[in-house]
């Protein structure tokens, strides 16, 4: 049913394009739907260049006890300033709440040194005093599977959906802005075990 579901959506979307680009679609109407459709964005630009421009929240204390641990650590106590939330293009990266047991869209899916590919979530975001870099902490998450059915023999993978846990103690680490690829969900409920699912659906609008 999901796959004739999304065969009909791909019609669909392939069926409205062809009308949109015929000359004979009313011009001032094909130039609403592209104005709209302009205006929606990624949860994170796909390349992010250098200079951009990212706007920190007010200063707040430390959510979790490591992340001032580990800050003080690499960066030295006093320092830095702590923040819960900024923008960058406009699109809100905020810190984990750890009384949210449901839905949190504070997860990253972001590029490590060696440009592997990785999952973790927002701990804290700190502007270093010095040099005014603004530095994403992350507590990285480990990949356990992916979500997959099988059908007549053959297993299929929905790479969307990752099943993760979380070591402990956790695996804290720093990142820049440009490691970050995307926006990711997630779902981790602090009373169950440790693992937690990733949902790797990018929203067209401000937060997954």
């Amino acid at each position: 049913m999901v796959i004739s579901e999304l065969i009909n959506n791909f019609e669909l979307s392939n069926y409205a394009t062809t009308i949109l680009k015929n000359h004979y679609f009313h011009p001032k109407v094909a130039l609403l739907i592209n104005q709209i459709l302009s205006s929606k964005r990624r949860a994170v630009p796909k390349s992010i260049e250098q200079n951009i421009v990212i706007h920190l929240a007010r200063a707040t204390p430390i959510a979790f006890s490591h992340v001032a641990i580990y800050i003080d650590k690499i960066y030295g106590k006093g320092q830095y300033t702590y923040h819960s939330l900024c923008f960058c293009e406009d699109v809100p990266l905020k810190v984990h709440r750890p009384s949210n047991s449901q839905v949190d869209d504070s997860a990253l899916i972001y590029v490590d040194d060696s440009n592997n590919i990785r999952l973790g979530v927002i701990v804290g975001i700190i502007r270093l005093i010095t040099t005014t870099n603004i530095i994403f902490i992350i507590d990285q998450a480990k990949i356990m599977d992916c979500d997959f059915f099988l059908l007549n023999g053959i297993k299929y993978i929905n790479d969307l959906l990752v099943y993760t846990q979380f070591p402990t103690p956790p695996n804290t680490i720093s990142i820049g802005y440009n490691s970050i690829i995307e926006k990711a969900a997630y779902r981790f409920d602090q009373h169950q075990n440790s693992i937690c699912e990733f949902h790797l659906f990018p929203n067209l609008l401000e937060s997954t």
